[in-house]
């Protein structure tokens, strides 16, 4: 392959600049060309953004104008102590700025009824604080079982009972172990604006079905995977206008097991599942561990499942850790596009056994450090996948704060 997406959407931005600063204007709340990175939250959209992929920060900034977004996502949450420890490693932090360090939990909601595997009142209240505390709760399903050849239907039906489940009163003194979903953790509906596919087996039509029913951006498409893509120059957040240049890239390397390109979908968001670069002096440990791995670029899907378990790539604490930070590393060396981590809040229990080479007590520890670490840079700013919508659609930039 000689070509890559990136190209024709570069020639496309230089284009067409001004009109995409108009519309990324014109979609926003509001905003001024400089003003906190907080920008004005989003209460209602109609999908009238259009925003095409760039390497370059919004509105003509530039990337020692923007703050290095971290995103960290926290997907399934199916136990209670492991959720409670990533609200209590966001509690104990701030962002240098002083705000809050906001995360956002995808949660699955079988795991509130027949397929439990934690105290169900339990999870339903821890649920409830994460989003009481600032933080983001987002849309993952309710089996955690679709697929790349999900019809409309199917889609709807997942969309629409993790909706109804997470919406449900919440009743405080509902018996344990109740799995019949009386009761849920009462939601506000208003903020569930976001969804991610489990294993992220997606397809198009997904994407009419999260317009339809009032959910604003995705996060199961893979960016970063292009050969011209080194970390330092990743796409940022970017609408489906133009569909998406990491899945077609995908798809055209026959990676997306037959499933056609996501074509155009005006106004709805993606932010994307990035890629992390790892290290080159731990390349060849890797690639002796997983033999298809690219040693040579050193991309791997941007999830802690793909980086530890036994499945997949098996990484100890050092690993791990020195991926994070090198990730991280490449992002502010280059154009801060925002590092988006997804994590699994079940693996950061002790219950979990299928990671080989590290125990919980370390996976805990390469969390803590990293994020220490990341908010030792005084341009890093911890938010919310919303939070990042909000701001990608107000841009503003740092330095007048």
């Amino acid at each position: 392959m000689t070509s890559t997406p990136g190209a024709p959407y570069a020639l496309a931005l230089f284009l067409l600049a001004p009109a995409l600063l108009l519309a990324c204007g014109s979609g926003s709340q509001g905003g001024t060309p400089c003003g906190n990175t907080l920008a004005p939250p989003t209460t209602a959209y109609a999908f009238t953004d259009n925003v095409a992929p760039s390497a370059h920060p919004p509105r003509g900034l530039q990337p020692s104008q923007v703050p290095q977004f971290v995103g960290i996502s926290w997907d399934d949450n199916s136990r209670e102590d492991g959720m409670a420890w990533a609200l209590e490693l966001a509690a104990a932090r701030k962002n240098p700025d002083g705000t809050p360090v906001n995360m956002t939990f995808f949660m699955t909601t079988k795991f509130i009824a027949q397929d439990a595997i934690t105290d169900p009142r339990a999870l339903k209240k821890v649920w409830r604080e994460a989003q009481a505390a600032g933080h983001e709760v987002a849309l993952h399903s309710v089996t955690h079982e679709t697929s790349k050849s999900a019809d409309t239907q199917r889609w709807t039906e997942e969309l629409t009972g993790t909706l109804a489940a997470l919406t449900k009163d919440y009743d405080a003194n509902e018996e344990r172990w109740d799995t019949s979903l009386k009761s849920g953790p009462g939601l506000a509906r208003e903020q569930l604006v976001g969804w991610r596919t489990p294993l992220l087996a997606t397809n198009d039509l997904l994407m009419p079905v999260l317009k339809a029913h009032g959910v604003w951006y995705d996060s199961s498409l893979e960016e970063g995977f292009q050969d011209d893509q080194d970390g330092t120059n990743f796409l940022w957040p970017y609408t489906l206008d133009s569909g998406s240049p990491g899945d077609a890239f995908l798809a055209a390397r026959g990676a997306q097991d037959m499933k056609a390109p996501i074509t155009r979908h005006a106004g709805l968001w993606e932010l994307p599942v990035y890629t992390v670069i790892t290290p080159p002096e731990i390349r060849t440990a890797l690639k002796y561990r997983v033999n298809w791995f690219d040693d040579r670029s050193g991309k791997i899907t941007g999830f802690d499942f793909n980086l530890l378990t036994h499945a997949m790539f098996q990484m100890n604490k050092a690993e791990f850790l020195a991926t994070l930070k090198y990730t991280l590393d490449q992002r502010l060396r280059g154009n801060r596009a925002p590092f988006l981590i997804t994590l699994h809040s079940d693996y950061y229990s002790p219950e979990f056994t299928y990671a080989p080479r590290i125990t919980n007590a370390e996976r805990r520890a390469a969390i803590e450090e990293f994020l220490d670490y990341a908010l030792s840079k005084p341009e890093v700013r911890v938010r919310s996948y919303k939070e990042i919508f909000d701001w990608m659609r107000s841009p503003a930039a740092m330095e007048c704060h």
